[in-house]
Parts: C-alpha cells; sequence; structure tokens
C-alpha cells in the first residue's frame, strides 16, 4: 500500500512539475506571402520562459499545414531542443468559435439538402404520374387537363 501511494505521488509530483513550463500560445499572423501552389504565413510572438525545459503548444493553425515547412527561430539566451507537428483531434469545436460557425453552416446546409431531396422526389413522382398516365377519373371517363393540374398541386403539396 505504501509504495502504490509513493508511486502515485511520485506520478502527481512529475505531471505537475511537467504542466507548469507548459504553454498554449496562439501567436498572430505577422506576415502572409501567396504563390500559385500555396502560401506561406509567418506567425510571431514573445513568449516569456522559465529555466529548465518549457514546452510550448502553438495552437488555431490550419488542418493543412505541411509538416516539413515549419521554421522556428530563437535568440542566443536559450537552445531549441527540436520541433514536432502534431494534430490535437480532441479539440472540441465548442470551445473554437471559427470550428462552431462551420458546424453551424454545415447543419444548415444539410438541412437544405434534405428539403431540396424531398423537392425532388415529389417531383419525380409527378413525372412518373405523367408519364403513366395514370387514370385519375377512372376507366369509363376522360381525363381533363384540370384534372391532371389538381392531382400534380395535390402531389406538390402532399411530398
Amino acid at each position: 500500500m505504501k509504495q502504490i501511494f509513493l508511486i502515485v505521488a511520485l506520478l502527481q509530483s512529475f505531471i505537475t512539475g511537467f504542466s507548469q513550463n507548459s504553454k498554449l500560445i496562439a501567436p498572430p499572423v505577422t506576415d502572409v506571402t501567396v504563390f500559385l501552389s500555396g502560401a506561406q504565413l509567418t506567425h510571431s510572438d514573445n513568449v516569456s520562459m522559465k529555466a529548465g525545459d518549457n514546452v510550448f503548444r502553438i495552437t488555431d493553425l490550419t488542418l493543412n499545414l505541411d509538416p516539413n515547412s515549419i521554421q522556428v527561430e530563437g535568440n542566443s539566451n536559450y537552445t531549441i531542443i527540436s520541433v514536432r507537428h502534431q494534430v490535437d483531434y480532441t479539440v472540441q469545436p465548442d470551445n473554437n468559435p471559427k470550428a462552431k460557425n462551420i458546424l453551424d453552416s454545415l447543419d444548415e446546409l444539410r438541412f437544405k439538402q434534405r428539403e431540396i431531396l424531398g423537392v425532388k422526389n415529389s417531383l419525380r413522382q409527378e413525372q412518373a404520374m405523367l408519364e403513366a398516365n395514370r387514370s385519375i377519373k377512372g376507366a369509363n371517363s376522360s381525363l381533363l387537363a384540370e384534372d391532371l393540374q389538381e392531382m400534380a398541386n395535390f402531389y406538390r403539396e402532399r411530398f
């Protein structure tokens, strides 16, 4: 029991110590160069560091980022040990207003798509009715244009 408590205490101190020097930053775009096959965005920001290892996680970058194009620069007061690209798929869109707007637009477009499909299906049924020349009045009476138009309007309203 004492060993389990010691392991939990060490693990907790490691996690706490690691997270103290880990920062999320979202540097603003300071320069943009547009090419025929893409663009180059330069983000720049001043970040304060503590003595020891520091981990910075840059957020709000595009998912279309080429990981081989990432460049990190600093000055001679510190050493950059490594740069790693990783996409965090656990970020909830509710926390990101851009993603929330995109998801809202997507929901609205899906609703419009279902509405258009419903109209399309209704028009297909109307077309099938006209092509089959369904007997609306019965076998002994003739089909008038007004009756056919009434039936087409009925289909449109119903479906």
